[in-house]
């Protein structure tokens, strides 16, 4: 019979890391790979998980890549997975997916490779799909793997082809494979799955893979729908001057755009509490930082920053302009602010007026008001408050090559303009 390789774009010569455990599915990979005109780098992992088994997995693949598949270059990796799972604190499974995938993104880089080729194939998909759904998941889980990501370069041309046409394809190129016996190990969820909950399916319906995969591929064109509207949602919702989010949006619009930043679906839902009060502080697992305040969320860009003499044009710490209006002081300088500075705001009579307070009024959030330049004279009393008076536009943050960010700042203070 013949296979085709899905979402076949990868220019014919391009190489190809592709993972060969032995089994029947990434023997079938490989030689459609390798028959296909691509340079085949296979890799195979040895978890030394099943004892004898693993070691007669790899001599397997080294007896198979010499025989079927000389001109491809065969990489083997071994790996203390056990080991590997309790200093990580994963399961054994997380760990070995973890340590194969890691190994596979080194070669890529290593071989300047195009992709990393997986053999998961339509049952996968279909397990994928019932497993999210038991552990509870929205539209974008019910749609399973797909066929080439763009972000990892995994690519997945076998997620349309049923076992049973792998398996006529291995017989009638001649081509052997072993069997993993964990495949049968019933304390795996996946296995539980294949052998005990598909098979109830298929009584239902005989067809309930096919027809499974064509649903799914019905819910990726409503999801990348949903994706373009969310896109352009975005773009109103985004203010790239101030760097920030407006929450007043649609909260299922605003979800979908949290997700995707890296937030998880408890501190979205603390964000789009109204009762959520301003200058909380939310980090993403990649360790980006968003501050919530007065209904806006800022992606916080935070400079380091270093006192410095005042001068009449200058920048702050490669992220602040300034443009003072009258000359400064020769003891003048400029440091950031600090919560316990006070200043005479320009009309008061009398009395002082905690700074920190000040840039709060002026619609500055907590995280950049340490970071907030003010003018001191030689005594370290502050004279000016750079920023944004009320009146005037609030508080932005605006790219500017070569500079970080510049923020325009009006200068008011007591009694200098």
């Amino acid at each position: 019979m013949s296979l085709t390789l899905q979402d076949h774009t990868v220019p014919e010569g391009s190489t190809i890391i592709v993972g060969l455990s032995g089994g029947a599915d990434s023997v079938c990979l490989t030689d459609l790979l390798y028959k296909s005109g691509y340079k085949v780098i296979a890799a195979h992992v040895n978890f030394h998980l099943r004892g004898q088994e693993s070691d007669r997995d790899e001599a397997f693949v080294r007896r198979l890549c010499s025989e079927r598949f000389p001109d491809a270059e065969l990489l083997v990796r071994s790996f203390d997975t056990t080991g590997y799972a309790r200093d990580q604190g994963l399961s054994i499974e997380m760990a070995a997916r973890v340590l194969r995938y890691e190994w596979f993104d080194e070669l890529m880089v290593d071989r300047e490779a195009t992709a990393i080729a997986v053999a998961h194939h339509a049952g996968d998909q279909v397990e994928t799909l019932l497993l999210n759904l038991a552990r509870g998941t929205g539209g974008r889980g019910l749609c399973g793997m797909r066929t080439y990501d763009v972000r990892t370069g995994i690519w997945r041309p076998l997620l349309s082809v049923m076992r049973e046409d792998i398996l006529c394809y291995l017989s009638e190129q001649r081509l052997p494979h072993v069997e993993d016996s964990s495949n049968e190990d019933p304390s795996i969820t996946r296995n539980l799955i294949r052998h005990n909950l598909i098979p109830l399916f298929r009584e239902i319906n005989p067809s309930f893979i096919s027809s499974t995969i064509e649903t799914m591929a019905h819910l990726r064109e409503e999801q990348e729908y949903l994706d373009r509207q969310v896109a352009q949602d975005e773009l109103v919702l985004w203010d790239e001057a101030c760097g920030c989010l407006d929450l007043t949006g649609d909260p299922y619009a605003l979800y979908r755009i949290l997700t995707v930043w890296g937030l998880t679906a408890t501190q979205i839902s603390d964000i789009l509490k109204p009762t959520t009060e301003g200058g909380a502080v939310f980090e993403t697992v990649g360790g980006e930082q968003y501050e919530l305040f007065r209904k806006k969320l800022y992606r916080l860009t935070l400079p380091a920053v270093s006192a410095q003499p005042a001068a009449p044009e200058m920048v702050w710490s490669q992220l602040i302009e300034i443009s003072l209006h009258q000359a400064p002081g020769l003891d003048d300088r400029i440091r950031a602010a600090r919560p316990s500075d006070i200043f005479v705001l320009q009309g008061m009579s009398r009395g002082h007026k905690s700074v920190f307070g000040f840039l709060k009024e002026c619609g500055i959030p907590s995280s950049y008001r340490p970071y907030c330049p003010v003018l001191v004279d030689g005594s370290d009393q502050v004279q000016l408050v750079l920023c944004r008076h009320r009146g005037t536009q609030p508080f932005r943050l605006t790219p500017a090559e070569g500079a970080g960010y510049l923020a325009h700042l009006l200068c008011r203070g007591a009694g200098r303009v």
